[in-house]
C-alpha cells in the first residue's frame, strides 16, 4: 500500500525586525536645552548677564525659553516612542501603565529635588519643575495614546490657552475683585492662579515669607499654558512623521 505523498507544511518566513532611528534633530535640541539649562543654573550670580537670569515677573529672556523647550521636546518624544513601541507589538493598556508610573516616579523626583536633604513637611514643596514636565507627560502622553489625530490637539492647545487666558482675565479673585479694575491684571501675587494654589497647598508654596503665602511659578491652574506648549511639540512630532518631504516638512 502506498502512502500518498504529502507537501510540506506551508510555512511563514519571518519578518524583518522593524528598525527605528533616532531623531537626530530632537537630540540636538534636547542636549542644547540641557547644557543652557546648567549653564543658567550656574550663572555666576549678581552681576551676571542679563539674559543668564529669569524675568522677574512679565517678561522674556532666553533663559525663560528652557523650560517650556523641555516641554515641548517631551511632546514630540511622544508621538516617535509611543508609534516605535505600537509597532513592536506593545499595546495601549501596556503603554498607559509605562506613562503613570514614569509620571508618577517623576513627580516623586521632583519632591525630593525640592525638599533634600531637610524633607521639612511644614513646608515641603509639592509644585516644581519636574512636576510640571511629569503632569505634561501624563495629560499629553494620554491624549495622544488613545488619540492620535492631529485636530484634537489643535482643539486641546487652542482649549488650553484661550481657556487660561479667560480665567485669569475674566473670573474674579476671590476677595480680591476683577483683574484690570480691583486688581492690576496680571498682577504678580493677586491674581486667579496664586489665589487657587494659597488655598490648595498653604505654606507649600516656593515663596512664602514668615507672615504670608504668595505663589509658586509652578502653581496648579498654569499647568494649562504647559500642557499647551507640550501639545505644540505633540503636534510638531505628527508633522514630522508624514510622509511628506524633507523640504515640506522644514517649511512646516
Amino acid at each position: 500500500m502506498t502512502t500518498p505523498a504529502t507537501s510540506p507544511p506551508l510555512t511563514q518566513a519571518p519578518s524583518a525586525p522593524t528598525t527605528f532611528r533616532r531623531l537626530l534633530s530632537l537630540d540636538v535640541v534636547r542636549g542644547i536645552t540641557i547644557c543652557f539649562m546648567i549653564m543658567v543654573n550656574n550663572n555666576g550670580g549678581p552681576g551676571s548677564w542679563h539674559f543668564m537670569n529669569h524675568a522677574e515677573w512679565n517678561g522674556l529672556t532666553p533663559t525663560d525659553l528652557v523650560f517650556p523647550t523641555f516641554a515641548f521636546v517631551i511632546g514630540v518624544s511622544v508621538v516617535f516612542a509611543f508609534e516605535a513601541r505600537l509597532a513592536r507589538g506593545a499595546n495601549r493598556a501596556q503603554l498607559a501603565k509605562h506613562t503613570a508610573v514614569r509620571a508618577i516616579v517623576l513627580f516623586l523626583f521632583g519632591i525630593i529635588v525640592n525638599s533634600f536633604p531637610f524633607f521639612h513637611l511644614a513646608h515641603m514643596r509639592f509644585y516644581g519643575v519636574l512636576q510640571r514636565l511629569a503632569v505634561c507627560y501624563l495629560v499629553v502622553g494620554l491624549f495622544y495614546l488613545y488619540d492620535n489625530r492631529a485636530w484634537t490637539k489643535w482643539a486641546a492647545l487652542v482649549g488650553a490657552l484661550v481657556g487660561y487666558w479667560v480665567l485669569i482675565r475674566w473670573v474674579p479673585i476671590p476677595g480680591v475683585g476683577m483683574p484690570g479694575r480691583d486688581v492690576p491684571f496680571m498682577d504678580m501675587t493677586q491674581n486667579l492662579t496664586s489665589w487657587i494654589d494659597r488655598n490648595v497647598f498653604p505654606y507649600h508654596l516656593y515663596l512664602y515669607p514668615p507672615d504670608h503665602n504668595v505663589r509658586d511659578p509652578e502653581g496648579l491652574l498654569s499647568d494649562l499654558p504647559a500642557i499647551g506648549t507640550t501639545l505644540m511639540g505633540c503636534l510638531a512630532g505628527i508633522w514630522l512623521r508624514t510622509n511628506r518631504s524633507v523640504k515640506t516638512k522644514t517649511a512646516g
